[in-house]
């Protein structure tokens, strides 16, 4: 991409920011809050992702093809999902 030949460049005084920047102006306590929050997330989309398989492709399986047919339809399933939530919330 070019922006016209007007070429900028910034440099950061690192020594002039903020300690623990750039999550200085919360407490710690809301950072690993959220952190917990994004981790809920992902746990709740790949348990959702294992009740779509179980819904959709429910057939039998020999045991031992079981998780094979799981990654197969887990990556397919993550190609379509543009939206995490969205793409997985209509699937169902």
């Amino acid at each position: 991409m070019s922006n016209g030949g007007n070429n900028k460049s910034f440099q950061v005084d690192f020594e002039k920011l903020p300690a623990q920047f750039p999550t200085h102006r919360h407490f710690a306590a809301f950072w690993e809050a959220l952190g917990r929050v994004v981790a809920t997330f992902g746990f709740l989309e790949h348990t959702l992702g294992r009740a779509i398989f179980a819904l959709t492709a429910t057939r039998l399986y020999p045991e031992e093809e079981i998780q094979t047919a799981y990654e197969k339809m887990a990556a397919n399933f993550g190609a379509r999902a543009i939206r995490p939530f969205g793409g997985t919330c209509q699937q169902l």
